[in-house]
């Protein structure tokens, strides 16, 4: 057993590539049905709550909102020992840019 998350973190205004905020989340419910979980971490004060929010649940993971960056640790943490906790072993952590 494995488990796929995506762990996006964003101010979470979709202004390059797909904007559309119904096919975004078309896709991440698409996700969810492969067995991928998308939970979102919005930074900043004007984070876009209104994406972020329904992304998060229509990808069965957790919506996160941190105004610094340095408030990072203890959320990225949280979702980590999450993922650990469902399955034990062999957990695997990568960034993408």
């Amino acid at each position: 057993t494995s488990i796929n998350r995506v762990i996006l973190l964003t101010d979470g205004i979709a202004n390059v590539g797909e904007t559309c905020h119904d096919t975004i989340l078309n896709h991440t419910s698409e996700l969810t049905q492969r067995g991928i979980t998308t939970s979102t971490i919005g930074i900043g004060f004007d984070f876009h709550e209104e994406l972020l929010i329904p992304m998060a649940e229509a990808g069965s993971g957790n919506a996160f909102h941190v105004v610094r960056t340095t408030d990072l640790e203890p959320v990225l943490t949280a979702e980590v020992d999450n993922m650990i906790s469902q399955t034990g072993h062999s957990a695997r952590l990568g960034f993408m840019t």
